[in-house]
């Protein structure tokens, strides 16, 4: 995984659980590129329990760390609603700074600002998997839907160096795996619902080497038996709103500050 993905975690936090000489120890047992067979395990019951979903509705709040000059830190918070229904519907409302909301309906992607009242359309691939990566080839993001969509693939973790299952935690009620990671730039760390589905429930990404050891946090809450509307994955726009170019920064701001 890339840097910009949503997907980097950090080890920080096992080390408050295991202590630092016991995950030390665990380190030079295992070689080098290793992934425990029970953190396999459980990402592999969350990747299943992601495929088998016909439809959902998923509420993330996420901090992203802003490294300004001389390492001050500020951390800029966001909420965004992903109503998904794969493999040709995406409807994305985001607030925070920059509101806005992504609309694909299999044909058509519309980015519309909805505090300036513009929106702009373009022709859109045939699945949410060819949408996504094209999001991704031309910086443009929408929260968490690379990380719900690339992790359902198998090569997820081909760039990790080490992996292991931490242990449970409660987040916000449920009981969760912890799991921690480990690739070349960046650490992540992922929490994931024990149960009949395990779904992510938190992610946090830190990148390394970088002035201040910046950090992504996003919690997420599901909703799995949610019913769309026919047309709720339909754009209309509102009384007076403006069509303008699809390359406009006014509707597509440059990449948001993510990792």
């Amino acid at each position: 995984m890339n840097a910009p993905r949503h997907t980097r975690l950090c080890l920080a936090l096992c080390l408050s659980v295991f202590g630092p000489q016991a995950l030390a120890a665990e380190a030079e047992e295992a070689p080098e590129s290793a992934v425990t067979a029970e953190a396999k395990a459980v990402y592999e019951r969350m990747r299943n329990s992601l495929r088998a979903l016909k439809q959902y509705s998923v509420s993330v709040q996420s901090s992203q760390d802003e490294v300004l000059d001389y390492g001050y830190k500020l951390q800029r918070n966001s909420q965004a609603t992903l109503d998904v229904q794969p493999p040709m519907h995406l409807k994305a409302q985001i607030s925070g700074e920059t509101p806005r909301l992504y609309v694909y309906d299999g044909k058509t992607l519309t980015l519309s600002s909805l505090e300036e009242g513009y929106y702009a359309q373009t022709p859109a691939p045939a699945t949410l998997k060819q949408l996504v990566n094209g999001l991704i080839a031309h910086d443009v993001e929408i929260p968490l839907i690379d990380f719900l969509s690339q992790g359902l693939q198998e090569q997820f973790l081909a760039g990790v160096k080490r992996g292991l299952l931490v242990g449970s935690e409660q987040i916000d009620g449920q009981t969760c795996d912890h799991l921690a990671f480990r690739e070349p730039n960046i650490d992540w760390q992922l929490w994931v619902s024990q149960g009949q589905q395990a779904l992510p429930c938190k992610l946090v990404i830190t990148t390394r080497y970088t002035v201040g050891d910046p950090q992504y946090q996003a919690t997420m809450k599901w909703k799995t038996d949610v019913k769309f509307a026919a047309d709720h994955f339909t754009f209309v726009a509102g009384k007076g709103a403006t069509r303008i170019p699809f390359t406009s920064d006014r509707v597509a701001p440059k990449k948001e500050p993510q990792p």
